[in-house]
Parts: C-alpha cells; sequence; structure tokens
C-alpha cells in the first residue's frame, strides 16, 4: 500500500492546510539559512522561473506531474517498502527524508537543507492522513505557487 488510496475530499483539505501551516514555517527557514549564507542561490532562482505564457502553462504540468511521481516515491514506495526492508520506520522516514532533500542539490546545500526538512513535514502528513493525495496536493500547489510567485518578484 503506496498509499494511492481513493481520494477523498478530507485529503485535499488536508494538503491546502498543509500547505497554509508549512509555508510560512519554510519561509522563515530559508531566511534563517539565507542569514548564515546558505540561500539558493540567485542565478538558480531565476533560472527555474516560467517566464512566458508557454513556460507558465508547462510550469503547472510539471508542478502536478513532479507532485505525483516524487510523493509516490519518497512517501510512497520508499517509506513503505524501507520500513519492510530495514525493519524500522525511522531509518526509512530519515532515508526517505535525505533522498528527497539530496535531490534537489542543485539548489545548493541551503536548498538540500531545505526540502529535506519539508520533506520530514510530507512524512508527517503521509502518516496523518494514511494517503499520498494530501501530500500531492500540497506539493503540487506549492510548486506552482512558488513558480508563479517567483515569477512576479523575480521579474
Amino acid at each position: 500500500n503506496l498509499g494511492l488510496t481513493t481520494p477523498r475530499s478530507k485529503d485535499f483539505l488536508y494538503g491546502l492546510g498543509f500547505l497554509l501551516a508549512a509555508y510560512p514555517l519554510l519561509v522563515a527557514m530559508a531566511w534563517g539559512l539565507e542569514s548564515i549564507g546558505l540561500a539558493i542561490p540567485e542565478l538558480v532562482i531565476k533560472a527555474l522561473l516560467p517566464v512566458t505564457t508557454i513556460e507558465k502553462l508547462t510550469w503547472i504540468g510539471l508542478s502536478i506531474t513532479a507532485a505525483v511521481c516524487e510523493e509516490t516515491v519518497f512517501r510512497g514506495y520508499l517509506l513503505v517498502n524501507g520500513e519492510a526492508v530495514l525493519k524500522s520506520r525511522g531509518v526509512a522516514v530519515a532515508l526517505s527524508t535525505a533522498a528527497f532533500g539530496i535531490g534537489h542539490y542543485y539548489q545548493g546545500w541551503g536548498g538540500v537543507m531545505l526540502i529535506s526538512v519539508y520533506g520530514l513535514m510530507f512524512v508527517w502528513l503521509r502518516f496523518r492522513t494514511g494517503s499520498l493525495w494530501a501530500c500531492i496536493v500540497a506539493h503540487a500547489v506549492q510548486d506552482i505557487m512558488s513558480g508563479f510567485l517567483g515569477s512576479l518578484v523575480h521579474s
């Protein structure tokens, strides 16, 4: 059971509620990382942001695809199979979280730390709801928002 259960309306509400609670914490952490010299490099941010209409439409599709794929791999497959193989939920959580963070190394070490914490928060949501759908919703909306808000801020 990877967590791809039948979607329930409460999963969507949990995902949006989680995002509303998590976003200010992540912004505060990003500011803290920036204050100690671990900000995500501006060139990396600008290179990723959508500018044209076609890029913005593509960004939406990419955000949804990334959310489905990353949540299925990191909060589904690695957690479920990691716990079964390693006989330890804690070790499975640590490995899944670290792999998710390291997968974002292109954002520098600050990005790895920020995304690792976000991944750990997603683990909590996955266990809280018993489903990946809340994680997928929060992840997709967060990625979409980041692209569009980032484009506004950095234009």
